[in-house]
């Protein structure tokens, strides 16, 4: 399955600006999946912290892609966040993040969750993508973008 099908099916991109912490972050874009998704939000917020607590999951180059595994989740949704003058995410460069895709699949998708990680990851390696995510200003923008990308870079047998 593509990155750009889970988030037609179940994404929520979300524009944040100002200064907050992680933890405020995570939480935010939890209940924005909630709003759309019945789930115990609390169960998947503190999945998603308790990874995070085993490692950071920021990338470097102005990413993170914090995941988590959930028996309340039914299907597999991604969140994308703009994070407008970075959050501190303690990232493996020491650098901000401005751009985080967050993963929740349930709790029986080991495999599935691993594949979607690697190609989020491998989409985001590019440094042309990852700024064209951050200028983008509408959720359909950031999708058609994103599903464009996917076809060229990881087509699909």
């Amino acid at each position: 399955m593509r990155v750009a099908e889970v988030i037609r099916e179940s994404g929520i991109i979300k524009w944040v600006k100002g200064k907050k912490k992680k933890q405020d972050i995570i939480k935010e874009m939890v209940c924005a999946l909630a709003t759309k998704y019945d789930f115990d939000k609390e169960e998947v917020i503190e999945s998603v912290l308790a990874r995070e607590e085993v490692m950071s999951t920021g990338l470097g180059q102005g990413v993170a892609i914090p995941h988590a595994k959930a028996k309340s989740v039914s299907k597999a949704m991604i969140a994308i966040c703009q994070c407008e003058g970075g959050v501190e995410f303690n990232s493996l460069d020491g650098e901000p993040v401005y751009l985080i895709f967050l993963l929740v699949v349930p709790a029986e998708a080991s495999n599935f969750q691993i594949k979607i990680l690697a190609r989020i990851s491998r989409l985001l390696k590019h440094n042309y993508i990852r700024e064209k995510l951050n200028l983008l200003k509408t959720p359909e923008e950031m999708l058609e973008f994103i599903s464009q990308e996917e076809e060229k870079h990881l087509p699909l047998p």
